[in-house]
């Protein structure tokens, strides 16, 4: 690959996604981009490079970013800020939703599902009155390839050993020859949509919780502020906003602290109400 399509391509993604590429990638986009290079029959990483400054060519665009887009996820990823989550954060916002009883949470960068997904499992087993509230899942990802494939609710062996309790996969699952699959209960809660994080959030709309974790750490820095300030915008008041375990926003962004009241990495809006008890 000649310097100027890596460069090239390294332009596109940080435009399209967000995502900096850095020098030395050579071997990224060759393990990524090769099997796309021998299904379109371009011959060659440069031409397919070149092939995507055309106008027409917007579906292998859509093709190369799927391919570009990490996708690691597991259920119950870093089991720690669920805990937080089910137990510290949820009790106080179920006492100050009782009248309304709605609850809106946004998983954004969700990848095929399983954080999601744990999410509704958990508050299905640790908080069951939410399950008769309009509760409102929201989650979303830049790839299409991934919310197709997530909204199908089917995992494999691997998957579903991986941070999946046991009894979550006999309650929730059934099992065919190959693949287990949610029950429709867990299915129905999530709304997927494909959203690209750096174009605006106009149909976003307000959350009590949004979950970001280990999606923002590929970002530019000024990508990174530009993201957590709008998300800022749509959190509640009295919402919380998690990121990895990880991850800060320090020199990032003064729209949100950290919550200091948590066990684990969980902010709220810097104009918050001193009132609002958070845990």
């Amino acid at each position: 690959m000649n310097p100027g399509s890596y460069a090239q391509l390294a332009e596109l993604l940080l435009k399209r996604i967000g995502l900096v590429l850095g020098d030395g990638k050579e071997y990224l986009l060759t393990t990524r981009l090769t099997p796309i290079v021998e299904e379109q029959g371009f011959g060659t990483l440069d031409a397919l490079i070149a092939a995507l400054a055309r106008p027409a060519n917007r579906a292998l665009v859509e093709q190369v970013v799927d391919a570009m887009t990490t996708n690691e996820t597991s259920f119950f990823r870093d089991s720690r800020p669920f805990e937080t989550l089910f137990n510290e954060v949820l009790p106080r916002l179920i006492e100050r939703r009782a009248m309304t009883r709605k609850l809106s949470i946004w998983n954004a960068g969700c990848s095929t599902g399983q954080e999601p997904y744990s999410v509704v499992m958990g508050l299905s087993e640790r908080h069951p009155e939410l399950m008769s509230w309009n509760l409102q899942v929201t989650a979303t990802d830049v790839s299409r390839t991934v919310i197709d494939r997530a909204q199908t609710g089917r995992y494999n062996h691997f998957e579903v050993q991986r941070g999946l309790p046991v009894q979550y996969l006999i309650k929730y699952f059934e099992q065919d020859e190959r693949e287990y699959q949610l029950k429709h209960e867990i299915r129905r809660r999530v709304n997927f949509k494909a959203l690209n994080l750096m174009e605006p959030f106009n149909s976003v709309g307000e959350h009590d919780i949004i979950f970001v974790r280990n999606v923002l750490i590929y970002f530019d820095p000024e990508v990174k502020r530009d993201i957590l300030e709008r998300m800022c915008n749509c959190l509640a008041p009295d919402g919380v906003l998690f990121l990895g375990s990880t991850e800060s926003m320090i020199g990032i962004t003064k729209t949100m602290e950290r919550v200091t009241e948590c066990s684990t990495v969980v902010f709220r809006r810097a104009d918050a109400s001193p009132e609002i008890e958070f845990v």
